[in-house]
């Protein structure tokens, strides 16, 4: 296996709409939608008062500098102002940057988020798969492990599968674990994910994914078969290329969050739902 040499700038190398550009997971992901959403390669659009972002960069200590700004309103000559002094920084609310201040600190308080966030942090690497050119850049990485923190509105046992499943973290730690292994680096056997909770008190919760893995490794299989299916036949179908006869199936629960799966299965609420 050879590393491949990182590119000093790849996004001015290889533009955004080149069929060339590095794979990366946020898109290869999109064929779990389908093959139109890939080839559409419309950029995720993210907020600059996003308090996950901002507590996400504070844990890691990597990424732009968070600061709070103190005036009231942000408009005007002074907020004008502050956002001239600091034009890198992510700029928050005293409120929001309270917020994301709590969501660090209960991170940084829990010994087991702590042990599995120690390594390389927010380091792109790039490796080649059937000749093509592909990137990744996993939260933490270590020789052990690769880790991936998330923030949001539930780190609870009984309902983090559900988020698990519908936002393809196993696929996400997959993808970075055997990137590691074509980049060069020592094979991270283990894979975890640290979930704090946006609202206070900011439970944190440390899960290890093990059998999880092999399903987003099949995944991703079929994901990279389908891409270079579509892109010999150069046909990127949606949904469906049929009409579909819409009957009620188990699987729709899958789409729920979790208040709706708790009211939808109450018997699932005290164990972990099966697995499709």
């Amino acid at each position: 296996m050879t590393a491949v040499e990182q590119p000093e700038d790849p996004e001015e190398l290889i533009p955004v709409d080149d069929p060339e550009q590095p794979i990366r997971f946020s898109r290869l992901k999109l064929f779990s939608k389908s093959p139109a959403h890939f080839a559409a390669a419309l950029p995720e659009e993210s907020s600059a008062l996003d308090v996950g972002s901002a507590a996400h960069a504070m844990i890691l200590g990597v990424g732009r500098e968070v600061i709070a700004y103190p005036g009231k309103v942000r408009r005007g000559k002074e907020w004008e102002a502050f956002q001239g002094d600091h034009p890198d920084a992510l700029i928050l609310t005293k409120a929001e940057y309270g917020r994301a201040s709590r969501m660090a600190k209960a991170v940084n308080d829990n010994a087991d988020a702590r042990r599995v966030l120690d390594g390389i942090r927010e380091q792109t690497m790039f490796w080649k798969l059937n000749g093509r050119l592909c990137r990744g850049t996993p939260d933490v990485r270590s020789d052990q492990f690769v880790t991936e923190l998330k923030t949001g509105e539930t780190s609870d046992p009984r309902f983090f599968p559900f988020k698990m499943r519908r936002f393809r973290y196993d696929a996400q730690l997959a993808w970075y674990s055997d990137g590691a292994v074509l980049a060069g680096h020592p094979d991270p056997k283990e894979h975890y994910v640290v979930a704090v909770e946006a609202a206070y008190p900011h439970v944190v919760t440390v899960f290890k994914v093990t059998r999880w893995i092999a399903n987003g490794r099949k995944s991703l299989r079929l994901w990279w078969e389908r891409l270079l299916q579509c892109e010999a036949a150069n046909e990127w179908p949606g949904y469906s290329q049929s009409v579909v006869d819409l009957d009620p199936l188990e699987e729709e629960l899958e789409m729920l969050d979790a208040g709706e799966v708790a009211a939808a299965r109450p018997d699932w609420a005290d164990g972990e739902p099966p697995f499709a």
